[in-house]
């Protein structure tokens, strides 16, 4: 074998061994999906919201958040839904009798009244923590959806 040869066939080896770390299943390129799950190294954790004919749909409907020392911030938005706002108070509404701790856990932050954003922060303490979304659209409190929050390693 020629130079080249041996050349070609070793940068060969060298990327598809870098590369099978990547091949899961069936040959395809396995990611961590970020509208499923918040990676460690996200600074924002960002949820979508949509509402059709006052049917809320969130994505996803389980967020998976990895610990962060300090916490991440999270953030809701309503996303092609035009006249469609958050519930000034409630939102975004942890339930606290599945899980009491969600009220030291994700703090509300600041945020203007009639809002398509609704900005949390997440100590991403472990646990699961289901919560529900509140809108009114055009004026009209539409009915609650029950999505939740994971917080894991």
């Amino acid at each position: 074998m020629n130079t080249r040869m041996l050349l070609a066939l070793a940068i060969a080896g060298v990327l598809s061994a870098g590369c099978a770390q990547w091949l899961r299943g069936e040959g395809k390129v396995a990611m961590p999906d970020p509208r499923i799950k918040c990676e460690a190294s996200h600074t924002v954790c960002h949820i979508t919201v949509s509402v059709i004919n006052c049917k809320v749909t969130v994505v996803p409907d389980e967020k998976h958040v990895a610990y962060r020392p300090g916490g991440v911030a999270m953030l809701w938005t309503i996303r092609d839904s035009p006249g469609v706002t958050f519930a000034s108070r409630d939102g975004i509404d942890f339930k606290l009798r599945s899980n009491p701790d969600a009220r030291t856990v994700f703090k509300a932050e600041e945020r203007p009244l009639a809002s398509s954003t609704f900005p949390m922060h997440n100590s991403t303490t472990l646990g699961k923590y289901p919560y529900t979304v509140n809108v009114v659209d055009h004026g009209k409190v539409c009915a609650p959806h029950d999505p939740g929050v994971i917080n894991e390693m």
